[in-house]
C-alpha cells in the first residue's frame, strides 16, 4: 500500500511539471518533435508529459503518439517532425518486428531519436484466438536493424542483480546531477555496446560475470541518444520530488542537437547468384605430373565384388587398413571384377593385386584364375586375405576346376577339408609374435578354416599354423616370394554381432539413448609387418604427410556450423564469438583455417545490420586464421541430394530428394567469401566437405575448377573405446583420379555424443594424438572441430586441452591448404631407385621421406636435402621446396652441417662447413636445431626477412655434441625468413 502512495505521488507530480511547462510553452525555434508512448504502459503519457517538459524548455514543440496505433499505420507521414523522443516502460510491443525499420526510416529520413528508460519492443505481441495478448522474443537480428547504424549494438545481457554491475566508467556532471550513483543503485542492465567512435558515453556499466560486457547505458550518438531505464529520474519520497539523476535537459539538448547523419549501409553484400551470373566457373583443368621411367611401383589394384560391397567403403580393407597401405607409401586403386579385369599393359603400373573377398562365389571363376597366374608370372605381387574369393563358378555354382592351379603358382597347396568329430578342435603349432597378435592373440577357437592350405615352397615363410587331427598342417599366415596370404579367419577377429539395436544412455541425468555402433573388430597378423613383406617393401622410401623437417604436423581446420549460435556461456554472443577471443586470438603462434556457411552469412541479415558477416570479416583479418569455405547451404548429403517434403498437404510425409546447385554450392560459396567477407588479399584457397563428407566426382571436379583444395572425410580414433586401427581413415579418396583428402582426427560433433553428451568431451582426442604418434608416426595432428566448441566454457576449455597438449609437442604447424597440398604430393610423388640413393619428385609441398631403420645421407653429395633425424626406429629425410631432389645414401655416418629439427618449412638452404644460410617460411615458434658443427665453437646467427630487412643478430655457442639451436617466436602472417650461421672464433 505505501509502495502505491509513492506511485500516486509521482505521478500527481509528472502532471503538475507537465501543466505548468504547457502554460509556459510559447513558438518553438527548436523545431517539433513526435514523443512516443504506449497506452498499455500504467503510467505511460505521465511519463512522456514529464520528459516533454525539459523539450519545451529548450524550445522545441512536442506532440504525443501511441506508438503500437502509429505503427499499425500502413503509412505513417511524419512530415515536419525534426525527430522522435521514446518514452516506454514496458518491453513488450504490438508490432515490435516492424520496429525497428521504423526508426530506421526516421534516421533515414533525418530524424534523431531519443530513447529514454526501455526501449520498449524487446518482445513482439500476438493475438491468440482466445483475445488475450501472446509475448514473443524478437531477435537481437531485428533490433540491431535499427541499433547497429544508430551507433549502438545490443545484445540482450538483462541482469537486475546489483552484486553484478560495477560502473566502469562516469561523468558525474551527467549522471550524478541531482543524486550521488551508488553500487545499489545499479539495478538494471541490458547490453547495449557502442560501436560508433563518435559516440559520447556518460554512464557505462559492466557485468562482472562476464568477460567484455561493457555497456553504454547513458550515451549519445550522431543519431540520437540512449538513456537506459532506472539511470534518468526517480521519485524520492523522502523530499516528495522527482530527483533527476541525469541532467535531463542538458541530455535532451545534447542528443538532439545538430543535423542527423546520413545512415550508410555497411553490409550491402552481392549475392551468390548475382556473383554467378558474373564470374562463370572457370573450365577444367587436369594437373599431373607424370611417372619418370624406372619409377618404383606405388599404387596396388584392391579387387572387391560389388556383390559384397554395395558401396566402396564397405571394402574391408578401406574400412580396416587403407592407412596402413598409406603408411608404407602405396596407393590403393579400387575397382570391382564384375566391371572387368585390367590388360597387360594396364597391369604394368601396378605393384601388386590385394584381395580381401567375404565368400567363395565369382562369376567367371575360372577366367579369374587364370588371369591371377598371369599376373604371378609377370612379376605382380598377389595378397590374398581372408577368402581367395573364385572357388566356386558364380553362374553355375560348380567348384572352380584352377583353384589350386593359383595357390600352385602362389607356392602353395590348396584342397578341400575332411569333416571332423565335432568339438574336435585343432592346435595352434607355430605364432610368430611379432606377426599374430597385433591387436588381438588369436585363440584356437578365433580360426575357423573352410579349406587346407599347406606352403609348399621353401622359399615361403609361415607365421600361422595348425594341425589338424584329420587334415593335417593348415597354414593361416604366409609370406611367399610371390606375395603373402591371411586366410579365412587369420587376418581380422571380428566379434559375434549383437543383432539387436546397441543402445548407449547419453549420461545418468540425461532420459535419452544414441544407436551406439557395431564393435569394428582387430587385427590379428600385423598389417604393417605383413604388407611390408607381401609388397616387398622393406628397402622402399616412404613419401612422408606426417612430418615436416623431423617435427610432427600440425593443423587445425573448423567447419562453419554454429558460427551465428547463441552462447550459452553468457546467452549474449555468438559461438563463433567465444572461439575467435578465446581460442584464435589466445593462441597467436598457431594456425587456424576456418570455414563460413556462406549462406547462412547472407542471410544473417540486412544491408543495416549483419552480425555474422560483422564478426566474420573480423575473424578473417587476424593473420593466424586462414579463410575457408563449408559450402552454401551445408548439404547433409551431397550425392543423395537436397532433402523436401513432396507431398506437404498429405500424411504421411514422403520424403524426397533434390539435385544439388553444385556450382553454387561450390564456386559460388568461394565468390562470396573472397567477394563480401575476406579481406583484400586473402584468398579462400580450401572447401571443407559438409554433412556425410560425400562427395561425388563431379562435386569434387567442380572444386577443382573453382580453384578449391578439399578436405574432410571420416572420424578416425584411436583410443581405449576405439582400440583398433580399423577406426582411422585413409589420407585421401580418390574419386577416378581426383582426391578428396580426409581428416585425420574426428570432431566435437562426435565427441560430445552428437551434442547430447559430455560437452567436454573433445579432450579426448589427445589419445588419439598420441596414439597415432606412437610408436609409429600414422598421421598428422589434425585439431578439428565445429564453432559448438564456444557453446559452452568446458567445451571451450576442452579445446584448450587439447591445443595445450599440441603446443608442449615436437610440431611443425601448417594451414589445412597446406596439408591438403601435402597429400596431393604423396599421391604423385615418384621415386626413382639410383646406384647409390633416390630421386624424389613431386610439386615441392612434400619435403619428407621416411627410410625403414637407420640410414645416413651424404648431405653433401645429395641434391634439396637439407637434413634428416632419426626416430622410432626410421629415418627421416628432410627435403627443401625443389621439384627433383636426389638422396645419395652412405655407408655410416658423415660429419657435415644440416637440420637436425625444424618447426618451420625450408625451401632453400646452402650447408657448408663454415657457413649455413637456409630460406624458410611460418610464424609462431621457429625453432632450428643445427647437427653436424664444430662443438663448442661460437657462431654468430643472423634472422633477417627474405627482402633483407634484419631481425636481429647475436652469438651463440653449439654444444658438445655439435649441435646448434636457434629460437625465437615470430608474429603472423607467414613470412619468408633468412638464417644465416657462420662460423665464429672457438670458445
Amino acid at each position: 500500500m505505501k509502495h502505491r502512495n509513492h506511485l500516486m505521488l509521482f505521478l500527481l507530480a509528472l502532471l503538475m511539471v507537465a501543466l505548468t511547462a504547457c502554460q509556459a510553452s510559447a513558438a518553438s525555434p527548436g523545431g517539433k518533435l513526435l514523443v512516443l508512448y504506449k497506452e498499455r504502459d500504467k503510467f505511460g503519457r505521465p511519463n512522456a508529459d514529464y520528459v516533454a517538459t525539459f523539450l519545451k524548455k529548450a524550445g522545441y514543440i512536442t506532440e504525443f503518439r501511441d506508438i503500437e496505433a502509429l505503427i499499425a499505420e500502413k503509412e505513417s507521414d511524419l512530415t515536419g517532425f525534426q525527430g522522435l523522443v521514446t518514452c516506454y516502460q514496458g518491453t513488450d510491443m504490438k508490432g515490435a518486428d516492424r520496429y525497428p525499420a521504423f526508426l530506421l526510416k526516421q534516421m533515414a529520413q533525418g530524424r534523431k531519436v531519443v530513447i529514454i528508460g526501455s526501449y520498449g519492443a524487446f518482445q513482439g505481441l500476438d493475438m491468440a484466438p482466445e483475445g488475450h495478448l501472446v509475448p514473443w522474443n524478437v531477435s537481437t537480428k531485428t533490433i540491431n536493424t535499427f541499433f547497429y547504424p544508430f551507433g549502438l549494438k545490443f545484445l540482450f545481457g538483462w541482469t537486475g542483480d546489483s552484486s553484478k554491475l560495477e560502473a566502469t566508467f562516469r561523468d558525474p556532471s551527467m549522471v550524478e546531477y541531482e543524486a550521488p550513483l551508488l553500487k545499489e543503485h545499479l539495478t538494471y542492465y541490458q547490453y547495449f555496446k557502442s560501436v560508433n567512435k563518435d559516440n559520447k558515453v556518460f554512464l557505462e556499466l559492466q557485468r562482472t560475470d562476464f568477460r567484455d560486457s561493457k555497456s553504454a547505458a547513458v550515451v549519445i550518438t550522431p543519431y540520437g541518444g540512449l538513456l537506459m531505464e532506472g539511470y534518468g529520474f526517480f521519485w524520492d519520497a523522502k523530499t516528495g520530488k522527482v530527483i533527476q539523476r541525469v541532467n535531463m535537459e542538458k541530455f535532451l539538448a545534447r542528443a538532439l542537437e545538430g543535423p542527423c547523419p546520413p545512415v550508410v549501409p555497411q553490409f550491402t553484400v552481392t549475392s551468390h547468384e548475382e556473383l554467378l551470373k558474373a564470374n562463370p566457373l572457370p573450365p577444367f583443368k587436369e594437373a599431373s605430373l607424370g611417372t619418370p621411367k624406372g619409377s618404383e611401383k606405388r599404387k596396388v589394384l584392391v579387387l572387391y565384388k560389388k556383390s559384397e560391397n554395395r558401396k566402396l567403403d564397405e571394402n574391408p580393407l578401406r574400412r580396416r587398413g587403407e592407412i596402413v597401405l598409406n603408411y608404407l607409401g602405396m596407393v590403393p586403386v579400387y575397382k570391382p571384377v564384375e566391371e572387368g579385369l585390367p590388360g597387360a599393359d594396364e597391369m604394368t603400373s601396378y605393384r601388386a593385386v590385394i584381395t580381401w573377398f567375404s565368400g567363395p562365389y565369382m562369376k567367371q571363376a575360372e577366367e579369374y584364375g587364370k588371369w591371377l597366374i598371369r599376373q604371378v608370372e609377370s612379376g605382380i605381387r598377389v595378397v590374398i586375405l581372408q577368402n581367395y574369393g573364385a572357388f566356386i563358378d558364380g553362374d553355375n555354382f560348380v567348384e572352380s576346376p584352377n583353384y589350386r592351379k593359383v595357390f600352385k603358382a602362389l607356392g602353395m597347396d590348396c584342397r578341400k577339408l575332411k569333416d571332423t568329430a565335432a568339438g574336435n578342435l585343432p592346435g595352434i603349432t607355430l605364432c610368430d609374435q611379432a606377426m599374430i597378435g597385433f591387436e588381438h592373440r588369436p585363440a584356437v577357437q578365433d580360426l575357423d578354416y573352410y579349406y587346407v592350405y599347406t606352403s609348399k615352397d621353401e622359399a615361403n615363410r609361415v607365421y600361422l599354423s595348425l594341425l589338424d587331427n584329420v587334415n593335417g598342417t593348415v597354414d593361416l599366415a604366409v609370406i611367399t616370394p610371390h606375395g603373402g596370404m591371411a586366410l579365412d579367419t587369420a587376418p581380422y577377429y571380428e566379434p559375434l554381432m549383437n543383432k539387436g539395436k546397441r543402445l548407449k544412455q547419453i549420461k545418468e541425468a540425461q532420459a535419452g539413448y544414441i544407436e551406439e555402433p557395431e564393435p569394428l573388430g582387430a587385427w590379428i597378423i600385423n598389417p604393417f609387418l605383413f604388407f611390408e613383406k607381401a609388397l616387398a617393401l622393406e628397402a622402399v622410401p616412404v613419401p612422408d604427410c606426417t612430418t615436416i623437417n623431423g617435427n610432427r604436423i600440425f593443423m587445425s581446420h573448423v567447419d562453419g556450423d554454429a558460427f551465428t549460435s547463441i552462447s550459452l556461456i553468457d546467452r549474449m554472443r555468438l559461438a563463433g564469438d567465444y572461439v575467435i577471443e578465446e581460442i584464435f586470438k589466445v593462441y597467436p603462434g598457431l594456425p587456424f583455417s576456418v570455414s563460413l556457411i556462406t549462406n547462412d552469412i547472407e542471410h544473417d541479415g540486412n544491408e543495416y545490420y549483419n552480425q555474422a558477416l560483422e564478426l566474420g570479416r573480423a575473424m578473417y583479418r587476424l593473420p593466424n586464421v586462414e579463410p575457408a569455405t563449408h559450402s552454401a547451404d551445408h548439404p547433409f548429403d551431397w550425392q543423395s541430394g537436397e532433402l523436401y517434403v513432396a507431398n506437404p498437404e498429405h500424411y504421411p510425409w514422403k520424403i524426397g530428394y533434390r539435385d544439388l546447385d553444385l556450382t553454387l554450392e561450390i564456386w559460388a560459396s568461394k565468390l562470396f567469401m573472397e567477394k563480401n567477407i575476406l579481406p583484400a588479399g586473402k584468398p579462400c584457397p580450401s572447401i571443407f566437405w559438409s554433412g556425410a563428407c560425400n562427395p561425388d566426382a563431379a562435386a569434387v571436379k567442380i572444386a577443382g575448377q573453382s580453384g578449391l583444395l578439399n578436405l574432410n572425410y571420416g572420424n578416425p580414433m584411436l583410443d581405449g573405446t576405439h582400440p583398433s586401427i580399423a577406426y582411422l581413415v585413409p589420407l585421401a579418396l580418390s574419386h577416378g583420379g581426383l582426391l578428396q583428402v580426409c581428416n585425420m582426427g574426428a570432431n566435437d560433433y562426435i565427441y560430445t555424443g552428437y551434442l547430447l553428451g559430455d560437452w567436454g568431451g573433445m579432450k579426448n582426442v589427445v589419445e588419439t594424438f598420441k596414439n597415432t604418434g606412437s610408436p609409429r608416426r600414422l598421421t598428422a595432428i589434425d585439431l578439428y572441430y565445429h564453432f559448438y566448441g564456444g557453446i559452452k566454457q568446458v567445451s571451450l576449455d576442452a579445446l584448450k586441452y587439447a591445443l595445450d597438449y599440441c603446443l608442449a609437442c615436437e610440431i611443425a604447424p601448417v594451414y589445412a591448404s597446406h596439408y591438403c597440398r601435402i597429400v596431393n604430393d604423396f599421391y604423385a610423388t615418384s621415386l626413382v631407385r639410383e646406384r647409390d640413393g633416390w630421386s624424389v619428385i613431386n610439386g615441392g609441398n612434400l619435403r619428407t621421406v621416411r627410410f625403414n631403420g637407420t640410414v645416413y645421407p651424404d648431405i653433401e653429395r645429395s641434391k634439396g636435402v637439407i637434413g634428416y633425424c632419426h626416430s622410432q626406429g626410421q629415418t627421416y629425410v628432410h627435403l627443401d621446396g625443389s621439384a627433383e631432389r636426389r638422396i645419395v645414401l652412405a655407408s655410416g655416418a658423415i660429419p657435415f652441417p644440416h637440420l637436425r629439427q625444424a618447426t618451420f618449412s625450408v625451401d632453400r638452404a646452402s650447408l657448408a662447413t663454415g657457413s649455413i644460410e637456409m630460406e624458410a617460411w611460418g610464424f609462431g615458434k621457429a625453432r632450428f636445431l643445427i647437427a653436424g658443427l664444430a662443438p663448442s665453437t661460437s657462431y654468430r646467427v643472423r634472422l633477417s626477412l627474405e627482402g633483407g630487412e634484419m631481425l636481429w643478430e647475436k652469438d651463440l655457442p653449439a654444444a658438445e655434441n655439435g649441435t646448434l639451436l636457434v629460437e625465437e617466436m615470430l608474429k603472423a602472417p607467414v613470412k619468408h625468413y633468412r638464417l644465416k650461421i657462420t662460423k665464429e672464433a672457438r670458445i
